[in-house]
């Protein structure tokens, strides 16, 4: 999987749960960390290491697109 195609993926799953308040608002990150990691390893071509390690990058950078989105907008 590519990591671009991992990013609006992560984002989509961690809105799904904002939007249910399913978890408190300051787990939020974590919980996308996770989401991150797991897509990776569940969908990922490369070996387990590589595979976390590319759901971390597109966890973060989810959550940086969407904090940089919602400051520059709002």
């Amino acid at each position: 999987m590519d990591t671009l195609l991992g990013i609006p993926m992560i984002l989509g799953i961690v809105e799904v749960v904002k939007f249910t308040e399913f978890l408190n608002k300051r787990y939020i990150p974590a919980f996308a960390l996770v989401v991150g990691v797991v897509v990776f390893l569940v969908f990922g071509d490369n070996t387990w290491q590589l595979n976390s390690l590319e759901g971390i990058v597109a966890a973060l950078s989810a959550m940086g697109l969407w904090s940089g989105t919602k400051t520059t907008v709002g």
